[in-house]
């Protein structure tokens, strides 16, 4: 530039050949100038803070001419390059700023996705902590709690080293409830043991009554010499006997409280009454028809008193006859079943009529009346039938 236009020109100005940028200054009255040029380092170091970004270049343009204030410190190969410019009003300068963005490599994309892999362990970490703690000690504890048996004691987290405080009281608390239990469980056993010891005992003491009376009833039949006497003790005896097997039968099945079975309760009666009956009738027949029934001590009683009647009075009119007795369940009634007895001695006939009026009429009308049914007889057949209560 020749020495006398360096105060002509415009306020901010790029020289042609050389790096610097000019500035131009006039007084008021155009009398004073000043010029103050700015080097490309300086300007270098006012545009180079310490956050800038290494990959951009700074660039004056004015016109034809630029100066490049700052260059590229690490320009990797590849990548994409990015401009910005922006106009210096009102001195016709425009400053560009131009960035290149480095290539997509493995560890530029391992430090974008750090952050989302760092919020993952995070994830993976509290879960673990949060299963070891407290879900899997709950779930340990509800299993030892649902497959929970009375008796047993609960210890669901001994193995367990690491749940936490609130869940180990639980578990603990679990553990005394259950030992209380056990406790009382174990004791209500040892007070049923000995209520059956007591009611075994009772039944040991009842049955040998039984015999006794039995016994005392044989030796006076013994002394007796008038027939009448002697079939009234017979009679005596067989009720007495019927009693007896009533109560064996009751006493068998006690333990597991399923009531009298009434195949062996009629066995036995039968067997029983076949050793007592007259000498004409001790040949007489007892046939047994019976389902796997059950009864309770109440029915068994009036059955029992009921079949020695019904054999009783058969054997007295038909001494050479024989009896078929059945216990039948009745169909779509499971508690329900039907007794039935039939014999040709007792078919309608005048002796039949005078021994029902005489005794046994009344003493099957009571026993029925207990059994709360009727007692059907068919004169014809021979026989009786009287529906009876079961335990299903």
């Amino acid at each position: 530039m020749a020495l006398a236009n360096r105060f002509n020109g415009p306020p901010l100005e790029l020289l042609a050949n050389a790096p610097y940028l000019v500035s131009r200054i006039r007084s008021t009255d155009d009398r004073v100038a000043a010029l103050i040029y700015y080097s490309r380092k300086h300007l270098e170091s006012v545009a180079d803070p310490a956050t800038a970004l290494q990959n951009r270049k700074l660039t004056l343009r004015q016109a034809d001419r630029q100066l490049a204030i700052s260059h590229v410190r690490k320009d990797p190969p590849g990548g994409k390059r990015s401009s910005l410019s922006a106009r210096v009003d009102p001195y016709d300068l425009d400053l560009t700023m131009t960035v290149r963005e480095p290539p997509a490599t493995l560890a530029r994309l391992l430090s974008l996705f750090l952050p989302l892999v760092m919020w993952f362990a995070a994830a993976a970490i509290g879960w673990f902590v949060v299963n070891r703690l407290l879900i899997r000690p709950l779930v340990i504890l509800q299993r030892a709690v649902a497959a929970y048996h009375p008796g047993e004691v609960l210890e669901p987290l001994q193995r367990m080293r690491t749940p936490a405080q609130e869940i180990v009281a639980l578990g603990e608390t679990f553990r005394e409830i259950s030992e209380d239990v056990a406790t009382h469980e174990a004791e209500m056993a040892e007070g049923l043991e000995t209520q059956r010891k007591l009611t075994r005992e009772v039944h040991h003491r009842v049955k040998n009554n039984l015999q006794i009376i039995a016994s005392l009833i044989n030796l006076h039949a013994r002394s007796a010499h008038e027939p009448e006497a002697v079939e009234a003790y017979a009679s005596i005896q067989r009720r007495v006997d019927a009693l007896s097997v009533v109560h064996r039968n009751h006493f068998a099945e006690l333990e597991e409280n399923r009531g009298v079975g009434i195949r062996p309760l009629i066995s036995e009666l039968s067997a029983s009454l076949r050793g007592t009956a007259p000498f004409a009738a001790r040949r007489f027949g007892i046939q047994i028809d019976s389902d796997n029934l059950h009864i309770s001590q109440d029915v068994a009683v009036p059955i029992a008193f009921l079949l020695t009647e019904l054999v009783e009075l058969a054997m007295m009119l038909d001494p050479q006859g024989a009896m078929r007795i059945s216990a039948q369940t009745l169909p779509g009634q499971d508690n329900r079943a039907l007794l039935s007895v039939v014999s040709s001695g007792l078919r309608t006939s005048e002796a039949m009529t005078s021994h029902l009026a005489e005794r046994y009429g009344r003493v099957l009308t009571g026993l029925s009346r207990q059994l709360r049914s009727a007692l059907d007889h068919d004169g014809g057949a021979g026989s009786y039938a009287i529906a009876i209560t079961v335990i299903p």
